[in-house]
């Protein structure tokens, strides 16, 4: 998966047109994505955010279904999360 560009103008966080009901915001933030089960970096930014998720580009194969662990900072705090794949764009 290549990284994307923004769209229009020259701020990270613009709208971007979803069929989904939560809005995502295309932003590349420095993250760390690692497999729950043995602790592998899969990636180390992010596409996009949404309060229901995000967009990873993969560094290695993930499964859908598998547990990650993420950690990213968004100004003035830092998010751990836990997370599942939902899907694998290819």
């Amino acid at each position: 998966m290549s990284t994307l560009g923004r769209v229009g103008g020259s701020s990270p966080w613009m709208l971007r047109p979803s069929r989904r009901d939560a809005s995502r915001r295309e932003v590349t933030l420095p993250c760390q994505g690692v497999r729950e089960h043995d602790f592998v970096l899969i990636a180390d930014r992010t596409l996009d955010v949404s309060v229901d998720g995000l967009l990873l580009p993969l560094r290695r194969r993930v499964l859908t279904g598998e547990s990650l662990i993420v950690s990213f900072a968004i100004p003035g705090l830092w998010i751990d999360a836990e997370a599942t794949v939902a899907r694998v764009v290819h």
